[in-house]
């Protein structure tokens, strides 16, 4: 597989989170979801392939599950609502 593909889908994964977080965060989303895709993002990256599952189309795609769900869960407190009184 070309290193292209991998840059680009690891790449739109990483920019989803953040466009996500960026537009979404303000309509009450609660910690504990973000340290629930954290927990998955690990759950999913140690989780053995399926027999005659693995390959390289199958570690880009949990790669970018990856990548995505642990953008998504850490970079939560950089994108705050602040209510001001």
């Amino acid at each position: 597989m070309s290193a292209i593909w991998i840059i680009l889908a690891y790449g739109l994964a990483f920019a989803l989170a953040i466009i996500l977080l960026r537009f979404f965060h303000g309509q009450h989303c609660h910690w504990y979801w973000h340290v629930a895709a954290i927990a998955l993002a690990f759950a999913i990256g140690l989780t053995p392939p399926p027999e005659g599952w693995a390959g390289p189309h199958l570690d880009l795609a949990v790669g970018s599950a990856f990548v995505f769900l642990i953008m998504w869960g850490a970079a939560a407190p950089l994108f705050r609502v602040h209510h001001h009184k």
